[in-house]
C-alpha cells in the first residue's frame, strides 16, 4: 500500500466512495469548507492527479467492486447449494429444486426455446408456448 497522509487517504477514500474531487477536498481539508469553488477546484484537481493519490482512489475502487461483484458462476453455486438442500430435507422439496434448476439454465442461457421455419411461400405459423404443470414427481 502506498503511503498518503492522513488528509490525502481520506481524500482518496471519499472519491473513491463516489463524491465529487470538491466535496472530498473539503471533507479531508476542513479548513476549505470557506473556499470559493475557483479556489477549490484547481487544487482538488491537483491532488486526484497526484500519482499515489490517484494509485490508492483505484486501488479502493477495485476493492470495492470486487466485494459487490455477483457473478453467474456465483449465483449457479448459490442455486445448487439450495437445489441440494431442497432434495436432501427430510421431505424432499422437489419444486424448490426444480426452480433452482430453471433459475440456473435461465443464467447460462440454457432456457432459450428455438423454432426455426424454413422454406418458401410457406402459412404464418402461430406457436404459443404452454408453461407444464407445476407438480413434479421425484
Amino acid at each position: 500500500m502506498i503511503k498518503l497522509t492522513s488528509q490525502q487517504e481520506a481524500f482518496a477514500q471519499k472519491v473513491a466512495e463516489g463524491l465529487s474531487q470538491s466535496d472530498a477536498y473539503r471533507f479531508a481539508y476542513p479548513k476549505s469548507q470557506k473556499w470559493t469553488d475557483e479556489t477549490l477546484w484547481p487544487r482538488a484537481s491537483k491532488l486526484a492527479a497526484e500519482y499515489k493519490v490517484l494509485t490508492r482512489i483505484k486501488e479502493l475502487q477495485v476493492k470495492a467492486a470486487q466485494k459487490c461483484a455477483v457473478t453467474v458462476e456465483s449465483l449457479v453455486k448459490h442455486l445448487d447449494e439450495v437445489r441440494i438442500m431442497a432434495l436432501e430435507d427430510e421431505k424432499p422439496q422437489c419444486a424448490a429444486a426444480v426452480n433452482a434448476i430453471m433459475a440456473q439454465a435461465k443464467l447460462l442461457g440454457l432456457d432459450k426455446q428455438l423454432l426455426e421455419v424454413t422454406g418458401s411461400g410457406m402459412p404464418l405459423i402461430n406457436v404459443t408456448f404452454v408453461k407444464p404443470d407445476a407438480a413434479h414427481d421425484c
